[in-house]
């Protein structure tokens, strides 16, 4: 795995506002040996009109060594890239459960992504609820002719661009 991490915009998203919606990803691959663990994420924005307005796609620092670890490092890059927490969708709840216990509980010695939260922290001031208030989670692997349908934590339904 890199020791550094990286981030390729196919697609630079302009400067954005509050109606545009950020997708974010992560993942690990081959895990179960170090030596051919790999990681990266994806961060996909669409404005509120349903088009793509930014692309991008990375490779998070070595240090990062879980799923998890992917998804809240393509968390950070999107709050670090926004002026103000950024509407974000994300398929990972852990996420959006870590911001809404706070700062505080996501930095304690104990917690694997300690350091990535404290990094998260400085991004937002260390005001979670804001960005907690604006962290949507959605069902992942689902096929969309399933015969249930699918809702989001705010209770919307999953749509086409989701």
């Amino acid at each position: 795995p890199p020791m550094e991490a990286t981030l390729h915009w196919e697609l630079v998203p302009r400067a954005t506002d509050h109606t545009d919606t950020w997708y974010i990803d992560g993942s690990v691959f081959d895990g179960t040996r170090e030596f051919t663990r790999r990681a990266g994420f994806g961060v996909v924005v669409a404005n509120a009109s349903g088009q793509l307005v930014g692309l991008g796609h990375g490779t998070p620092p070595g240090w990062v060594s879980d799923s998890a670890g992917a998804e809240t490092w393509a968390l950070y890059q999107a709050l670090s890239f926004s002026p103000f927490p950024p509407r974000i969708v994300t398929d990972c709840l852990g996420l959006l459960e870590t911001l809404q216990r706070g700062f505080q509980a996501s930095v304690s010695a104990h917690k694997p992504h300690a350091r990535l939260w404290r990094l998260i922290g400085t991004c937002l001031d260390g005001d979670f609820a804001a960005a907690a208030a604006r962290t949507v989670w959605m069902p992942s692997h689902t096929s969309r002719w399933g015969s249930d349908p699918r809702t989001k934590s705010d209770a919307s339904p999953v749509c086409l661009l989701d």
